[in-house]
């Protein structure tokens, strides 16, 4: 069985010290525009599944194995990569009734990723998930450990909490942790 790590874009991942274990998975998955130069202590150095949306993709380049989108169903005249396996919607469907998500809301590219990677994998690793402040505050939760990112750059963030369900999303994160689907990784940086 393969060994798979989940890497969050997430503040938690300033300081954390993973960078050598990530690496030592057979599988790392990225999401939307993650930075690797300069974090590599913190975040690792490999990605071989990069998982984005119709956003997410046109920041960064990872030389990986496997390439995953996901498509804002709402937005259909977004062209699908040719390149690109389309996560489909019958997972947004799936997290949707697991977590009671209102219909003005979508998941975010983390959740849809680690669902539809569920299927095909019995436990997988992660890295960085609704840690230290993100643990509770969904705004922390959004806050990239790359002050550059775009997300650090907004001035209001507030409207991230309205698009995405963060709250729901993390009762889902830990119901699967308690199933022992997911797994927290920790290291050096966390209590």
């Amino acid at each position: 069985m393969r060994s798979i790590v989940a890497v969050s874009n997430g503040r938690a991942m300033a300081g954390s010290g993973l960078g050598q274990r990530i690496d030592a998975f057979d599988d790392v998955v990225r999401f939307n525009n993650a930075s690797l130069a300069g974090f590599e202590p913190d975040v690792g150095e490999r990605t071989t599944i990069w998982v984005a949306d119709d956003q997410g993709r046109h920041g960064s380049s990872f030389d990986c194995r496997r390439l995953w989108w996901t498509p804002n169903w709402r937005r259909p005249h977004v062209v699908t990569p040719t390149d690109w396996e389309v996560i489909p919607p019958d997972v947004e469907d799936a997290i949707r009734r697991e977590t009671a998500m209102p219909s003005h809301q979508w998941p975010t590219t983390g959740l849809m990723g680690l669902v539809y990677l569920l299927r095909e994998c019995d436990v997988i690793h992660l890295a960085g998930w609704y840690r230290g402040d993100a643990a509770c505050d969904a705004v922390a939760f959004m806050r990239h450990y790359d002050p550059t990112h775009h997300v650090e750059r907004l001035q209001e963030p507030a409207p991230v909490n309205f698009a995405h369900a963060l709250g729901l999303e993390r009762l889902l994160v830990d119901r699967l942790i308690k199933q022992g689907r997911l797994i927290e990784l920790e290291g050096p940086g966390h209590a």
